[in-house]
């Protein structure tokens, strides 16, 4: 009787423990389905920063400090939409799918 019982429960552990598992993403609600900072959230654009002042330029993009030296220039990949600010988060640049390999200069 108790071995019956034991093995019973076990077989029916053994069944929903995938079910309870996987019950998040029926609704929706799962860790695979929200968005992270690291996942675009559409098309990657590729653009090339330029920096044509005599001092160091630090820019934001994607949420993280990029530095251009003077006289410099620096190939990034931002999402289609973001916006690229500078030091006082000002928006220097928004990127579209227009500027897709272009060059932008800052003076």
């Amino acid at each position: 009787m108790i071995r019956r019982f034991v093995c019973t429960l076990a077989i029916a552990a053994a069944t929903v423990a995938p079910l309870t598992s996987n019950a998040m993403s029926i609704f929706g609600r799962s860790d695979s389905n929200t968005p992270s900072a690291s996942t675009p959230k559409g098309k990657t654009i590729k653009l090339t920063l330029k920096n044509k002042t005599a001092s160091a330029m630090t820019l934001t993009v994607n949420d993280q400090p990029v530095t251009i030296a003077a006289g410099a220039e620096m190939e990034v990949k931002a999402v289609d939409g973001t916006n690229i600010y500078d030091a006082d988060r000002n928006v220097k640049v928004h990127v579209t799918r227009d500027l897709s390999g272009t060059a932008v200069s800052f003076r």
